[in-house]
């Protein structure tokens, strides 16, 4: 015991210290004055995946201020696949960089405007996120991307029992995969809104979270409501 106490000392005395790096972005960006993403989105490629193409828009336009590189996917339900985001990609220079999910949940009916299928067979809207986040995950490792993020943001939450159940469902999943895919250099955060809060001031807390500030908040998620 005594052997193993001194030999232990003598490590800490002569041995080599490793320095762990935390996961940050190091690199000085332009100066952008308009930018929530510190213009760390400035000439990366963002992938939008959303259920409304009217809020789609409003995000497109948001990137498009942080000079960002971007394309829009439309999905009402959970059939996204590689081949989306590649069609999605042909017009931009490279892979994607970074991915906004956005889920409006401003129906209770998953039939009508969410997924297709049966509101007994898929009651939780967060299933969306999921799906869309089996798909993007896969891209974003094999491809080898840089620091990739992806931020998934529910809109138009009501005080109803359904959205609650599903906000906290969305809540815990970003949490739990936030874990698990950091471990692959993937962050993972969300942005959950209640139907109160102005779109813009919604485009411009996912665009924080999806750019360098958003490493220091992997696995959370910021409740918005008015």
């Amino acid at each position: 015991m005594v052997l193993i106490k001194i030999w232990h000392v003598i490590k800490r005395i002569i041995g080599k210290k490793k320095y762990l790096f935390p996961m940050y972005d190091r690199n000085n960006y332009p100066i952008n004055k308009k930018t929530y993403s510190g213009a760390s989105l400035e000439t990366l490629n963002v992938l939008i995946v959303c259920n409304n193409q009217d809020v789609g828009l409003e995000f497109e336009e948001r990137l498009c201020i942080e000079n960002a590189n971007y394309s829009l996917v439309f999905k009402t339900d959970d059939s996204l696949d590689e081949n989306n985001m590649s069609v999605a990609a042909e017009k931009l220079v490279g892979k994607f960089n970074k991915i906004i999910n956005i889920v409006d949940f401003k129906s209770n009916s998953l039939d009508m405007n969410i997924i297709q299928c049966k509101k007994n067979d898929c009651s939780d809207m967060s299933r969306l996120f999921y799906q869309w986040m089996q798909i993007e995950s896969n891209y974003l490792i094999n491809n080898n991307i840089n620091m990739p993020t992806i931020t998934n943001v529910g809109i138009n939450f009501s005080d109803s029992v359904d959205d609650t159940i599903a906000k906290g469902n969305t809540v815990s999943m970003i949490r739990g995969l936030g874990t698990s895919l950091g471990k692959h250099g993937v962050i993972v955060n969300g942005v959950q809104a209640c139907k109160t809060v102005p779109i813009n001031v919604i485009t411009k807390t996912t665009v924080y979270l999806n750019g360098k500030y958003g490493y220091i908040l992997a696995g959370e998620s910021i409740n918005m409501n008015e």
